[in-house]
């Protein structure tokens, strides 16, 4: 071979040849859609299965939803993640049914099924959801890292997860391959082996052994007769016959010996992933309530409540109001799947109160009484915390007091938290004789409240929610803002919380897509007022048919059923400090702006979501999901007052096979700190304008 003996040295060639791979990417069972930068083009990967089989299952046991809620799409993020949280294991042989530990594989798929009816039985759907998703993994590695897709053909392996069930496979002495070959210079270029025939004439179960996993364990080497994960060569050996692998993770040779068998394997990843789930909800004898809870179908209604002594009429109206809500919701697709109460006070906070059950909701929220006060402030963090602490996400936590809160440190706890979640914060402050345990702070008249009240308003701003500060006798006058929150297609179109000056004005785009059947809304501040244009220029008459306006002391709430279609404008008028913020009602959602980044193991890595706030000093990578009929979509971060921080620049996935899905979007940016709002506009499938809003990022 003159090119290679008059050229670099062969260890030089291979480096090229390296780098042009490098470049050019690979692909496979990669745990998420947005991979490595070099290693990551192509194939199709544990989130595209899992999401195939969720939104399969999905259409068939819940018809008459579609397109799929956001409780629903963050139920199904939630089985992906924990699906894609196993590949960071790369020591346990039967989590990815490698070195034909069949046996652990098999033992782990039982105990799923029995881990999730029992988290369902206690109205956990957040660990069944992650239960479940790790268990997925394991099945659908069985099949690209097994030969039962070449020696079965199309058929799943129904024995999989069943109790009692054992999986014939070889023997430990038995051998299951022949070499690979060196096939040709073409494949030489791309430093790849010729695998195509290393299994035949073996029928018995076999899978790859994968070096540095716990089989063959007790310090016994891999044998030469045993198939392998991948061919575990350098390129060097790209001239010789090499030791056979067999894995389908990927569409290139390179990683994957058995590449050509790649779409068959995922084909019967995602069949066997839906048939489990079958299984897992005939062999636990779950009830359509707890299916529902498994697939997020429904929402949350959750409370954290004052029941100190003054806060009696106030309970009461807020018991009265959710039993109300919650009970002409049954049987929709927004009747609650979780309900939640935390009561607080001082010493004391606890016990929280949750269940899938409207009748224990009601017997639950009737047994708050309130009792004991005159030593305020409460503890109201804490309250808070409890509640968030066994509430799933994406939801809104209600926060009723009349006291100012003794735990105001944990303010960045409960931040944290509450983003990590993405759970809204509404707090409703009341005024009282304990107000802040200083009531001469407090100027009623202006609705100004004191510093010591002011983590309330922190605290929603920080995490999308709203502060409302009245008087006990408006407490009845928030059943619309909790009716309109807690439903199951409530998106978040803007909020923003500035200062107005006597010279500024200030005026909002509030754009209603083709899909939205309702908006609302407010202002918060003293002596602020708002009005509405619609898309023709007229002004709205918010006494017209389908409009309710609510006025409170601190402020307006409106909402618009079956708005016109087009881009409104709201401008305000006043001075001082003031929030407002619109929220609507579509199947168009902004799902998920994620801060990512790389992990898993060398050479088939993914992006995660960040665990905590990114950093600030160099660039962090995103990926954002939007949700429903859209054509165009950009995307940049906000701060509070509305003004444009970040133009985060997202590239769409282009759909094809294996690659993100076009309604997946990826970008790296800087960010700067303080408190950021994630924003997505553009046109949805109708050609009409949308805004889409994520808090705090």
């Amino acid at each position: 071979m003159p090119f290679l003996r008059g050229g670099p040295p062969l260890s030089l060639f291979f480096i090229t040849i390296l780098t042009i791979l490098l470049a050019t990417g690979t692909d496979g069972f990669f745990p998420s859609d947005w991979r490595e930068k070099y290693f990551g083009a192509g194939g199709v990967s544990h989130e595209a299965q899992t999401r195939t089989a969720f939104d399969d299952l999905a259409a068939e046991f819940f018809p008459d939803i579609s397109p799929l809620t956001k409780t629903m799409i963050k139920a199904r993020t939630t089985w992906s993640e924990a699906n894609m949280k196993v590949d960071e294991d790369q020591t346990s042989s039967a989590k990815h049914f490698d070195g034909e530990n069949f046996a652990g594989g098999q033992g782990l798929l039982v105990k799923a099924k029995t881990d999730i009816a029992t988290a369902l039985n206690n109205g956990d759907g957040e660990s069944a959801r992650n239960f479940l998703g790790a268990a997925l993994h394991t099945l659908q590695d069985f099949y690209a890292h097994t030969n039962w897709v070449e020696t079965k053909g199309g058929v799943i392996n129904f024995d999989l997860g069943k109790a009692g069930v054992s999986l014939d496979h070889a023997a430990f002495a038995d051998r299951t391959c022949n070499e690979c070959t060196a096939g040709g210079i073409g494949r030489v270029i791309l430093g790849c082996h010729n695998c195509d025939h290393n299994t035949d004439g073996f029928s018995q179960l076999t899978s790859g052994y994968y070096f540095g996993e716990d089989s063959p364990g007790g310090g016994i080497s891999i044998p030469d007769w045993k198939c392998h994960h991948a061919l575990g060569v350098i390129t060097s050996d790209a001239f010789r016959d090499v030791t056979p692998g067999i894995n389908k993770d990927s569409n290139n040779c390179f990683f994957s010996p058995h590449h050509m068998h790649h779409s068959d394997a995922v084909d019967l990843a995602i069949k066997s992933s839906k048939q489990y789930i079958k299984d897992v909800i005939a062999d636990g004898a779950l009830t359509e309530k707890q299916k529902k809870l498994l697939f997020g179908v429904g929402s949350t209604m959750a409370f954290a409540i004052d029941t100190t002594g003054s806060m009696s009429g106030i309970i009461a109206a807020v018991r009265e109001q959710a039993i109300a809500i919650a009970n002409a919701r049954l049987g929709t697709k927004d009747e609650p799947i979780d309900y939640v109460i935390a009561p607080f006070n001082d010493p004391f906070t606890g016990p929280v109160f949750k269940t899938t059950d409207f009748d224990t909701f009601k017997i639950d929220i009737g047994t708050l009484f309130a009792s004991g006060g005159g030593d305020c402030p409460e503890l109201a963090l804490t309250g808070m915390l409890d509640a968030m602490n066994v509430m799933d996400g994406p939801a809104d936590l209600f926060v009723m007091t009349d006291a100012a809160a003794k735990d105001f440190d944990l303010s960045s706890q409960v931040i944290d938290i509450a983003v990590e979640k993405r759970i809204n914060l509404h707090v409703f402050k009341f005024d009282s004789f304990c107000d802040d345990g200083l009531a001469s702070k407090r100027d009623l008249s202006i609705r100004v409240d004191s510093a010591s009240n002011r983590v309330y308003s922190l605290l929603a701003a920080a995490t999308g929610g709203s502060y409302h500060s009245l008087p006990t006798s408006e407490t009845g006058s928030i059943s619309t803002l909790l009716d309109s929150l807690t439903l199951s297609e409530s998106v978040a179109i803007f909020k923003v919380v500035d200062t107005a000056s006597s010279t500024k004005t200030l005026s909002y785009k509030l754009p209603i897509d083709s899909k939205m059947t309702e908006f609302s809304f407010s202002i918060k501040g003293a002596g602020f007022d708002f009005q509405i244009t619609k898309p023709d220029g007229s002004v709205f008459d918010v006494t017209s048919a389908g409009a309710t306006l609510t006025t409170v002391s601190d402020g307006k709430f409106l909402n618009v059923k079956n708005p016109a279609i087009g881009t409104w404008t709201a401008t305000l008028s006043g001075v001082g400090d003031f929030t407002c913020d619109a929220t609507g009602v579509s199947s168009l959602h902004l799902s998920k702006f994620d801060f990512v980044t790389l992990r898993g193991r060398p050479g088939h890595t993914g992006y995660y979501p960040i665990t905590g706030q990114p950093a600030y000093d160099h660039d962090v990578a995103a990926v954002a999901m939007i949700d429903g009929d859209f054509s165009t979509a950009t995307f940049n971060l906000r701060a509070p007052d509305n003004s444009q921080v970040i133009s985060a620049n997202m590239t769409a996935g282009s759909g094809a096979d294996g690659a993100p899905p076009t309604n997946s979007f990826y970008g790296e940016m800087r960010l700067v700190p303080g408190t950021l709002f994630a924003y997505c506009e553009g046109l949805d499938a109708a050609g009409a304008p949308y805004l889409r809003m994520l808090s705090s990022v």
